[in-house]
Formats: C-alpha cells, sequence, structure tokens
C-alpha cells in the first residue's frame, strides 16, 4: 500500500526559493562599490614649515579643492598677491589620482579622488602658504587699496607625476610680476622673473595617503621658493638657485 505525502513539495519550493534569496543577496554584497575616498592637496594646519631649497630624493627613473576665502586687505601689509588661475596639462586635470606604474602606464585610481579640481587644488594651496609664510593677501577676489603694491603669481604645471611606493614628481613653471596701476608713472620696466622648480619626494610606503603627502610636500616647498623671491624687493627677485 503506497502512501503519498504532499507537504514536502512545499517546503523543498520554500527551501530552494530561501537559499536562491540569499545567494542573491551575497552577490550583492560582494559587488557593492568601494566608497570613494576624497583627498586635498592643502598641507593641515600646523604643518612644520619647509625650507625653499630645492630637494630631490629617491632614485628617480629616466621615464620616469576650493581655494580659501579671501583675506581682507590689512593696513600693515607691506604688498598683495594676485595668483592666477594654475594651468596644467588637460590630461592629469581629471577628479581621480593618477598613478604611474613602473612600466609607464598611468591608472587612475576610481576611488581615489581629489577634493576639486587639481588646478583649483594646487592654487589653493599655493595661495594658503604664501600667506602663511609672507602675512599678505591674496587679492583676486577683493579690492585693494591705492598705492599697495601688487604682485601677480602664475603658476604653469607641466608635470605632476605620482609612482606608488616610490615617489610623486612635479614640473613646475612659474613667474612673478610687479603689477603698475593704469596711469601711474614707473621708473623703468615693471620687475618680472621667470622661474622652473622641480620637486621630488619620496614616499614612504606605498598607500594612496603617502602619495598625497609628498605632493603636498612639494607643494610646499614650491610655495617656499616663490616666498623667498617675494621676500626681496622687486629689483633684486632672482630665481632659487
Amino acid at each position: 500500500m503506497y502512501r503519498q505525502i504532499t507537504l514536502r513539495r512545499p517546503l523543498a519550493r520554500h527551501a530552494l526559493m530561501a537559499a536562491g534569496l540569499g545567494a542573491l543577496l551575497g552577490l550583492a554584497a560582494c559587488s557593492s562599490p568601494t566608497p570613494a575616498r576624497y583627498y586635498t592637496l592643502q598641507r593641515p594646519a600646523g604643518s612644520a614649515p619647509v625650507d625653499a631649497a630645492v630637494r630631490t630624493t629617491g632614485a628617480v627613473p629616466a621615464q620616469a579643492s576650493a581655494a580659501p576665502a579671501p583675506a581682507a586687505v590689512s593696513g600693515n601689509a607691506r604688498f598683495a598677491l594676485q595668483v592666477l588661475p594654475v594651468r596644467v596639462p588637460p590630461a592629469i586635470d581629471l577628479p581621480q589620482v593618477l598613478v604611474r606604474s613602473s612600466e609607464g602606464e598611468v591608472v587612475p585610481l576610481e576611488n581615489a579622488r581629489w577634493l576639486g579640481p587639481l588646478a583649483d587644488e594646487i592654487r589653493a594651496a599655493v595661495v594658503t602658504q604664501l600667506g602663511r609664510t609672507l602675512g599678505v593677501p591674496e587679492v583676486s577676489a577683493v579690492s585693494v587699496p591705492a598705492g599697495l603694491p601688487v604682485y601677480r603669481v602664475q603658476l604653469d604645471v607641466t608635470r605632476f607625476d605620482t609612482v606608488r611606493g616610490q615617489y610623486a614628481m612635479q614640473d613646475v613653471a612659474w613667474s612673478v610680476r610687479e603689477m603698475v596701476p593704469a596711469g601711474q608713472a614707473t621708473n623703468g620696466s615693471p620687475a618680472v622673473v621667470l622661474c622652473q622648480s622641480r620637486q621630488v619626494e619620496s614616499v614612504s610606503d606605498e598607500s594612496t595617503p603617502a602619495l598625497i603627502q609628498a605632493h603636498q610636500q612639494s607643494l610646499a616647498r614650491l610655495s617656499a621658493q616663490i616666498a623667498a623671491t617675494l621676500a626681496r624687493p622687486p629689483a633684486e627677485w632672482r630665481c632659487p638657485a
């Protein structure tokens, strides 16, 4: 005599559905994107100052954020700065941090991004560092009192390399120009100096924060070189030795 049991089929069906749902949830968890991390080129407040000497460290192969708010112009300022928008090659002006491999391949890190456009990040870092070092305002967005000298700074980044575990390199052409208000008489031509600087910083490990810190240090050193030039009278402006 045969006996049919009908309760097992629903139980089996439910078990299969539960197993399928669990597998889908597991796949969804595995495929969840890693959150992007955002980095800035501005050094933390209170960072140790750097000297203006050109520093090249480590073995370098042959192939190898929003700007700060404008400060009010103090009556004690000796001069004011006007830092123009930074020029960078379009190939590197991307939201992602770019890392060069030893074979020369350049890879964008999708989960490591700049807080703002790279050109703005570089400008903000330099403006902040110059303001701290020289104690003078940046006046691109504010009016300048009559009679206050204004010196214009232009940066043209030609190389911005990052090699994980090795170094961060920056090649920057920069200029400082004495601005003369329209209608003001001058003795001779306004002072101008055109310079080229290379900064190379070795990195402490292969992490992305170590690479960012090396670029921060490079920009701080570049800013110190510009500040050393601006600290002299315009007639004595010279490029760093």
